[in-house]
């Protein structure tokens, strides 16, 4: 059943042994050294692709959002520029104003920067 399932005769214990020099059971031995290893390749090339495939998903969806986050933030900067301006012009009041600018640019570049780092921790 393990070795159906991936397991790997070739490999060594810690006493440099493999599976079979460490099974007592005759017939244990018998099945491991009968055992077609282009099958547990196959497997184990199935296992790795399906890792691939799954880094590459989440890369995709660190890269979306990473973009949507800079979209955020180009258009927070492009408001802000707007009532910066509308300031300027004494149209509104500029304490108020700066507060709750402020606070949304910030957290813009806060999810900016945490996607970043997520890239940079998946080896993107």
């Amino acid at each position: 059943m393990l070795l159906q399932y991936g397991a790997d005769p070739r490999l060594y214990a810690e006493d440099g042994l493999t599976p079979a020099q460490q099974s007592s059971f005759e017939h244990v031995r018998e099945v491991l050294n009968s055992w077609d290893i282009a099958l547990t390749d196959g497997m184990l090339q199935k296992l790795q692709a399906e890792r691939d495939k799954q880094q590459d998903d989440d890369r995709q969806v660190t890269v979306a959002e990473t973009e949507k986050l800079e979209t955020q933030l180009l258009a927070a900067e492009k408001e802000y520029a707007m009532i910066e301006k509308q300031v300027d012009h004494s149209i509104i009041p500029y304490s108020n104003l700066m507060t709750t600018l402020v606070v949304q640019v910030e957290q813009s570049v806060v999810c900016v920067y945490v996607c970043v780092c997520m890239c940079a921790d998946t080896n993107f």
